[in-house]
């Protein structure tokens, strides 16, 4: 939890004015996959220019694209969420990676080949928090949070009252 005391500046290429204020700057894309693929909205073959700025933390929320089929499909997420922390440090040795679990799904089925996959890419993000050696890699895992139907304008997509329980959460 970011203490209220701080001042937080979002960065980034996209903007729009958040509905209760703050920091209309993010460099969130809608339905990108993890990567690399040959989609081309993919968050790896991004992060040189999305680092330049030399952020002091990256909120990664990804991997839901991925679980859905998208990309190189759910399958390759653990290992392609792994290549893209490997590069983030790479790229930007100092800075701080806030690794968020994807939510589940509205819908989501316990058992169903969404759940496994997205039970593998939770479990690989929950093992690369724990196995940091540095202090620069934290978990937030938003498979933890309750949902109703409410809480989604489509299979995946956040409502006002969803991202505010994910925005809480981080």
């Amino acid at each position: 939890t970011l203490s209220t005391t701080r001042n937080i500046d979002f960065v980034g290429a996209n903007a729009n004015v958040p509905r209760s204020g703050g920091d209309a700057d993010h460099s969130a894309f809608v339905n990108a996959t993890i990567g690399p693929d040959n989609t081309g909205n993919n968050l790896y073959d991004r992060l040189a220019t999305l680092l330049a700025t030399a952020p002091d933390i990256v909120i990664l929320g990804t991997g839901t694209a991925n679980l859905l089929g998208s990309g190189n499909g759910a399958a390759a997420s653990p290992n392609e969420y792994e290549a893209l922390i490997t590069q983030i440090t790479a790229l930007a040795p100092t800075t701080r990676i806030l690794m968020c679990v994807p939510p589940k799904i509205n819908g989501q089925v316990s058992g169903s080949s969404f759940d496994v996959a997205w039970s593998a890419l939770r479990t690989r993000i929950q093992s690369l928090a724990s196995a940091s050696v540095t202090d620069r890699l934290y978990l937030c895992d938003l498979g933890t949070l309750s949902f109703t139907a409410s809480d989604y304008q489509d299979a995946s997509r956040w409502t006002e009252t969803g991202a505010d329980k994910i925005g809480a959460a981080i």
